[in-house]
């Protein structure tokens, strides 16, 4: 009796160990890193081929503070807090990652992305992390 009921522990379990963080927790995360913007992050960037380790193409809208827009697969929302962006990353409604990006003197916008995780948290410490660089694309 006691194996079928620590079976059945684990298998209740299972699916929170391959799941991100809830999506309520990380936008509050998300609402707590919100101060004024010190730049605009509106526009087309790429981060790499995804074929070749990197996110793909990224479109980004930001209106205040806020930002909303698409890197690769996923749907991306964040903050623009001074010159550092906060953003997870979505799809289906579920958050696979977040993203602690900073604004570089050349322009570029990088930094962490953190799998299953929020990224500057003590939960982040164990998670596997990716690095991000954006570079604005040239208009044509």
């Amino acid at each position: 009796m006691k194996r079928i009921i620590a079976a059945a522990v684990v298998a209740a379990m299972v699916p929170l160990l391959f799941c991100g963080p809830v999506r309520s927790t990380v936008q509050h995360w998300l609402d707590s890193k919100r101060t004024t913007p010190g730049f605009d992050i509106t526009g087309r960037w790429d981060s790499g081929s995804a074929f070749s380790g990197g996110w793909g193409g990224v479109t980004i809208l930001q209106t205040g503070d806020r930002l909303v827009g698409t890197m690769g697969a996923y749907n991306i929302e964040g903050v623009v807090s001074g010159t550092d962006v906060y953003m997870m990353m979505a799809s289906g409604g579920r958050v696979y990652y977040t993203a602690k990006l900073s604004r570089r003197p050349d322009g570029t916008v990088a930094g962490i992305a953190v799998e299953r995780a929020i990224v500057d948290t003590p939960g982040a410490s164990g998670a596997a992390k990716y690095p991000v660089i954006l570079k604005m694309e040239q208009e044509q």
